[in-house]
């Protein structure tokens, strides 16, 4: 399957906008869930970046040497991409949004005291309609441009050898440090709107060297890990009814085998996602 880096961007930043509509409803783009409770994108990505970290043998008390779950690191870096996406998104889509409700007649902010509130007029809006969320992603060419995995990436990597650094800093142990570093000082990074992206460019830059990781396999992964997402939610994540061991093995193991067999095939998210139901129904 050919990728795109443009339209592959465009596609997932339009699908993450989507699962996060119906599994937080539209309030989210506030950072807010529908249940209330707050959403911090920037504590989410620092988070991930520590599980990122935990893929590697990096305590001191074992082995620093090699890696410790390469299918898990990869996972890490499909979850950070979901962090990154909906961030970047919600920063746009609530800008619209307040633009299009100051144009509703009888909307008056400073009587907006709830979500409950705020609701009915967030429905007016329309923003699951594919008018709006078309003008979601032409407000996103900045974002876009910035994410250009496919120029990106082969750029840094033609740095790194054009200042003969690669070799030495292209391995396990240079990443493990760089992971450390981010994680002991993420806050050095929030001065910057873009630093974000560029962290997780950096990380993808090694994991495409190390592992041939590359903008294929995100966007593979990510239709997995997205309609996965969506299987926890239907099948009761939030009250903690949801079975995450599919008969001995982990949901994410599992997707990403199935995600395999479909490699380099045309396949779609809900393609993905009934294959996984179907494992999920097998479950003893």
């Amino acid at each position: 399957m050919d990728i795109n880096s443009r339209d592959a961007i465009t596609e997932m930043l339009k699908l993450q906008y989507i699962h996060n509509n119906e599994s937080n409803g539209y309030i989210w783009v506030y950072d807010r869930c529908k249940n209330g409770k707050a959403i911090d994108w920037d504590l989410c990505f620092d988070m991930e970046l520590v599980e990122l970290l935990n893929s590697y043998n990096w305590k001191h008390w074992t082995s620093l040497m090699g890696v410790k779950d390469i299918n898990n690191a990869k996972i890490e870096i499909v979850d950070l991409w979901h962090f990154i996406m909906s961030k970047a998104i919600a920063t746009h889509v609530a800008s619209l949004i307040n633009k299009d409700l100051e144009a509703i007649e009888g909307y008056d902010k400073s009587k907006i005291k709830s979500d409950r509130d705020l609701q009915p007029y967030l429905d007016k809006v329309a923003v699951s309609s594919e008018g709006f969320i078309k003008k979601v992603l032409d407000s996103m060419h900045e974002v876009t441009e910035a994410l250009q995995l496919d120029i990106l990436i082969p750029a840094q990597i033609a740095k790194l050898k054009e200042a003969e650094l690669y070799d030495s800093v292209m391995t396990n142990d240079f990443f493990i440090t760089m992971l450390k570093d981010y994680v002991k000082h993420t806050s050095d990074f929030d001065k910057n709107k873009f630093a974000i992206y560029g962290k997780f460019n950096t990380i993808l830059v090694y994991a495409t060297c190390l592992y041939g990781f590359g903008l294929r396999e995100l966007y593979e992964l990510y239709l997995g890990k997205l309609a996965l997402n969506a299987l926890r939610q239907e099948h009761g994540y939030q009250d903690g009814s949801y079975k995450k061991m599919w008969n001995g093995r982990e949901d994410n193991a599992v997707m990403m085998d199935l995600v395999a067999q479909y490699s380099g095939g045309e396949y779609t998210l809900d393609t993905v996602k009934k294959v996984l139901e179907e494992e999920y129904s097998k479950i003893k």
